[in-house]
């Protein structure tokens, strides 16, 4: 009779409701085939598996967003249903303009975490395919995001930089401290540029704060190319001229 009920007011809103499933399997199934933008789940449901962990399969299988649309209030379910990650939380009796409001709410999370998570691969793609070293560090020196040509210096995985401190790789000779970004003035919000000689190698190095809408500088953008082969064609130039002119001085 919920279910029936629910199918109708959902109708009346404008959605389509592709499916109704009883059991927590039955769910995991139909979404697995159908693919839905959305699931309402009850949390007691027949058969052997709670609503509350259908929704944990489904968000790791396809992160389907999910709102539970239950009569259970209790803290012990809430506590269980919030490691589910779910869009919403509608307690029986629901309204109507209840109902339509926390979906729309969820859908268009899930619309912008989506579009968060597309942008984050971008960025995690773009980073890997410079062969150069790019890092993004907090205030206090965290690594936030690595690519794959400084883990790869570091002789470490990306997972394992992310979270440890830039002074790890200071001190093991990998970056150096102007590199680190040591010695930029916190309240600097232009970039900084410059080149510099770091174990027997030459690097053009760029670090780019980074600002929150407050205009507050949350973590900072780290450029550092190896210019070592140009450094030598230019001092390779310079002796040739220098040659030249003292044949024709002679």
């Amino acid at each position: 009779v919920t279910s029936m009920d629910l199918r109708s007011s959902l109708t009346d809103l404008g959605y389509v409701v592709c499916a109704v499933a009883t059991t927590g399997e039955m769910a995991v199934k139909y979404v697995g085939e159908l693919h839905p933008d959305l699931i309402l789940m009850d949390i007691m449901l027949a058969g052997k598996m709670t609503g509350i962990e259908a929704a944990e399969i489904i968000r790791t299988k396809c992160r389907t967003p999910v709102i539970y649309l239950t009569a259970y209030s209790d803290d012990s379910f809430l506590a269980r249903a919030k490691i589910t990650e779910p869009f919403g939380y509608i307690l029986k009796p629901f309204r109507e303009l209840e109902l339509k409001t926390n979906i729309e709410m969820a859908l268009y999370k899930y619309k912008m975490e989506n579009a968060l998570r597309v942008s984050e691969e971008t960025t995690r793609v773009l980073l890997n395919a410079i062969v150069d070293i790019v890092f993004l560090v907090d205030t206090q020196g965290r690594f936030l995001a690595v690519n794959s040509a400084l883990a790869k210096q570091a002789g470490k995985k990306v997972s394992e930089l992310i979270g440890s401190n830039v002074s790890e790789l200071v001190s093991l000779g990998i970056l150096s401290s102007k590199m680190a970004g040591w010695n930029v003035n916190p309240t600097q919000v232009i970039p900084r540029h410059f080149e510099e000689e770091f174990n027997g190698k030459w690097f053009d190095v760029t670090l780019c704060p980074v600002r929150n809408p407050r205009n507050d500088i949350v973590l900072y953008a780290v450029y550092v190319r190896n210019i070592t082969s140009h450094k030598k064609h230019e001092e390779q130039s310079r002796q040739n001229e220098e040659y030249f002119r003292s044949l024709v001085e002679d």
